[in-house]
């Protein structure tokens, strides 16, 4: 298998929102992962929750990611939480021939982005000078990275701007760093403090992480003889229990404040919560025999998670029968793998998997001699879900190239990929996808057994086009500003225009200071008219509790209130036929700038309000009818 071939290749979205809409149009979104939530580009368990939630849209949410087929304890930390995101550098090949060796990949709870290492405009094969680096995107060139002081800036294609925390000495420019803030354009900004344990919104909103001593000791016999995990036998000994919470709690700091330094805090309301169940004397547990790890999310609901330690010297599960690989000692060294997962709510097992151990040849011609052993990760070889099941070969040869095969029912019976991890292609049950071969590796084409073939076109990173074939082929696409600058960074890469699959243009607008969408003119109706319609915005904080106890005013975000448009005439310089506008406004009277209140006044000036109210989680639990004739909202 081609070891470098990382999660991070894959395309992330749904299968089924490849077809773009007539006015909306977008990179097709293509998930990789199949029914049985093995990603088919590197053969790894792909396995996410939602634990926790409070403030909808205004306010925040945590997740978790299990390290299902290598239990990842670097850290200490027993999950992939959401908000532990870093830039680090990541070393691709240790060949004098594999260009760039070393790279910073930096991610966010959204997705990743890998950055070439230049000096005087070329590539460098890593990161070790001490100064005078600059970063190039190698994939999707619309990103940047910057350095501030001890900060690294990534700014996103739509100028949402990621800050990464490597500390105050900087040996070189390549250092590591820790999420500590996402930017949005708008305003809005999520705060992240100690690497994902506390984080906050400027609308109000808190996920505090609480920690809890676990001193019980190993419920099982113990291994003297591992040694590729610490001796400690209980959770607080190995210090588990400082990086890996007991709890997570969403809080509104509108209501009450939970201080980010405080173990725990005496909360008077029954907020949202997450809680994990390890078994005692982790990690050194887990590497022993099977383990149990359960977790409950805010709603009550509990998910179980069954791991098995698989001992390293076997290239198979040594529970099949065999011999260790020579040169490797049984019971020594082990790797904690995913093989059932019990769902949320339920207590049968839906999900199970089988691994192996990966080898590779020291002497190619020597058939069989698989004594390198490659780290302590695994890939799966069999999984099956509620009935489906599916048998897998990771990395075989294939020409020039590699493919990850399934046989089965799995929805992905095979990705290809080139030497270095480029897909190549992809065969679904939705049919077959082809990739650019480039570092940035997007699709080009999507053939289908039951609908038109689609190609797609991208100009500066965006998609311009998507073209349907067959006996009435047609096309959908885009235009965007010629070029992108810092200052245009929230606009420049949204349409300017868009054409339906009728060839009808509609044209956008946009709102400088937060890149959202001031005035969409539509295609000409059967009188002639081009319906407009325009959208005002207004800096508008929040407020809620600071760590003094004192009620303040959070940063402003640009809140949509106001949407306007001409019912039988075509807008002059925003300006509507007199006596012809609707005039929608939005009013957030409410802390965390949740909408409290909605009017629309018809041309004859006619107004009617409905009205909203919430509990304090965010939860909207009341509304009035206009025909209320309320002239305020409560």
């Amino acid at each position: 298998m081609n070891r470098h071939l990382q999660t991070w290749l894959a395309i992330f979205l749904s299968m089924n929102a490849v077809v773009a809409a007539a006015v909306d149009i977008e990179r097709p979104r293509i998930e990789l992962v199949d029914k049985l939530g093995v990603n088919m580009t590197n053969g790894q368990v792909t396995h996410n929750l939602e634990i926790v939630s409070i403030g909808g849209p205004m306010g925040l949410s945590d997740s978790i990611g299990v390290h299902a087929n290598e239990f990842d304890f670097r850290g200490y930390r027993g999950f992939q939480r959401k908000y532990y995101a870093r830039a680090r550098n990541v070393e691709l090949s240790t060949s004098p021939s594999f260009t760039p060796r070393n790279l910073m990949r930096v991610h966010d709870p959204v997705g990743s982005v890998d950055f070439g290492y230049y000096v005087g405009g070329v590539l460098q094969q890593g990161g070790s000078a001490a100064s005078g680096y600059t970063y190039q995107a190698l994939g999707d060139e619309r990103n940047t990275l910057e350095v501030d002081g001890r900060y690294l800036l990534w700014t996103k294609p739509d100028g949402t701007v990621v800050r990464f925390d490597r500390g105050v000495t900087q040996a070189f420019a390549a250092k590591d760093g820790i999420l500590t803030s996402i930017h949005y354009p708008n305003g809005l900004t999520i705060t992240v403090t100690d690497a994902g344990a506390n984080v906050s919104t400027n609308t109000g909103f808190q996920l505090k992480s609480i920690y809890e001593p676990d001193n019980r000791p190993m419920d099982k016999p113990d291994n003297p003889n591992l040694i590729n995990v610490t001796r400690a036998t209980t959770s607080s000994a190995s210090g588990w229990t400082l990086y890996n919470p007991k709890r997570v709690v969403g809080i509104n700091a509108s209501v009450e404040y939970c201080s980010w330094t405080a173990s725990t805090c005496s909360l008077t309301h029954a907020w949202p919560t997450a809680n994990f169940d390890w078994p005692p004397g982790m990690p050194r547990t887990m590497f022993i025999g099977q383990s149990t790890v359960q977790v409950t999310n805010s709603n009550g609901l509990t998910t179980t998670y069954r791991f098995k330690a698989y001992d390293l010297a076997y290239r198979f599960d040594q529970d099949t029968g065999g011999a260790p690989v020579t040169g490797f000692t049984p019971g020594r060294e082990f790797s904690p793998r995913l093989i059932a997962i019990a769902p949320a709510g339920g207590n049968a097992e839906v999900f199970t998997y089988v691994f192996k151990n990966l080898f590779e040849l020291v002497d190619a011609q020597m058939m069989g001699a698989w004594d390198r052993r490659l780290q302590s990760a695994g890939v799966v070889t069999r999984a099956a879900r509620n009935g489906l099941s599916a048998q897998y070969a990771i990395g075989e040869p294939l020409y020039t190239d590699f493919r990850n095969a399934a046989g089965g029912v799995n929805g992905i019976s095979e990705v290809t990929y080139r030497e270095g991890g480029q897909l190549s292609n992809a065969y679904t049950d939705e049919g077959s996808i082809s990739f650019e071969f480039s570092r940035r590796n997007w699709p080009v084409s999507l053939t289908r057994s039951a609908a038109p073939a689609q190609r797609y076109t991208y100009t500066r990173g965006n998609l311009t086009s998507i073209t349907f074939s067959g006996p009435q082929a047609y096309s959908v696409a885009a235009e965007y500003p010629a070029s992108c600058a810092p200052n245009t960074r929230k606009i420049c890469n949204q349409a300017t225009r868009t054409k339906d699959a009728n060839d009808s243009w509609t044209d956008y607008a946009y709102h400088p200071e937060s890149g959202q969408v001031s005035r969409v003119t539509h295609p000409a109706n059967k009188h002639g008219i081009r319906p407009e319609t325009r959208y005002d915005y207004t800096q508008l904080t929040a407020r809620y509790y600071d760590s003094t106890g004192s009620m303040i005013e959070g940063p402003p975000i640009w809140m949509k209130t106001a949407e306007r448009y001409c019912i039988n005439s075509a807008a002059v310089n925003g300006v509507c036929t007199a006596g012809d506008e609707v005039v929608t406004r939005f009013e957030y009277t409410h802390d965390n700038l949740l909408m409290t209140g909605m009017t629309v006044t018809d041309p004859g000036g006619t107004t009617l309000r409905t009205c909203y109210q919430y509990d304090i989680y965010g939860n909207q639990i009341g509304k009035t009818q206009p025909k209320a004739n309320l002239s305020s909202c409560p």
